[in-house]
């Protein structure tokens, strides 16, 4: 007898879950090794800052807060790291190179696919790395969608969640939270490259010159969404 959908569907997260459990055993094991030598620390840092993808697969992480797809997956706590699907990886060696282009990207989207996180993840590889000039800007339709420190709702509270739960080892010299995590704005002081956030409105983006812009449910940016298009246009490539 064939198995229906919904045992097709079950089947599929006890296997997903199975391998969140199998890459959550390897980065426990990798921290180890990079607890223990420090050597295995740096070299990991930058292996990782090198590779989009291996930064995703053994250091980031993402929020699943459904007791529902939790159980389904065997799990109990909702911090889950951040495993890319194949279509995923296509995803951030694309987003990656327009960035480094300066090429326009538009992501067409429906709800759950994660991609708010899924970028701004990519935000934050970029403000890691070692070199100056990695500076963006987040925005949104509303100031409450954009930041509110302890609101995962928010875009930059999610970047904040993957940051803190990085191995030490990529938090730079000098970062110091309440110097350099501030409302709407996240401050790398080595480099001095920043991530900020903006709300809507017709001079988004203006006065800043930044790497990649993100323009979060843009489709849903009211009245002033050609005028803050035209000022991200002055702003980034």
């Amino acid at each position: 007898m064939q198995p229906n959908s919904k045992d097709s569907l079950i089947a599929g997260y006890k296997l997903h879950g199975q391998k969140i459990l199998e890459n959550l055993r390897e980065r426990l094991e990798l921290y180890s090794l990079m607890d223990a030598d420090p050597e295995v620390a740096a070299a990991e840092k930058k292996l990782a800052l090198m590779d989009p993808i291996r930064f995703y697969n053994m250091h980031a992480w993402t929020h699943e807060p459904r007791k529902g797809i939790l159980d389904m997956y065997g799990l109990s706590r909702p911090t889950l790291p951040f495993m890319l699907f194949p279509f995923q990886e296509d995803g951030v060696n694309k987003i990656v190179s327009c960035i480094r282009e300066g090429k326009d990207v538009l992501i067409e989207k429906s709800r759950d696919m994660g991609v708010s996180w899924f970028i701004v993840t990519i935000f934050l590889w970029f403000w890691l790395q070692e070199a100056a000039g990695n500076d963006f800007l987040i925005g949104s339709r509303k100031e409450e969608y954009v930041d509110r420190k302890g609101n995962l709702d928010t875009l930059i509270e999610k970047i904040r969640y993957c940051l803190y739960r990085l191995h030490p080892v990529f938090l730079t010299d000098g970062f110091n939270p309440d110097r350099n995590d501030n409302y709407m704005r996240i401050t790398n002081p080595a480099t001095g490259s920043y991530i900020k956030g903006e709300s809507n409105n017709s001079n988004f983006g203006t006065g800043g010159r930044y790497l990649a812009i993100l323009a979060d449910e843009f489709s849903k940016w009211e009245e002033s969404d050609t005028e803050a298009w035209t000022s991200m246009g002055d702003s980034s490539p």
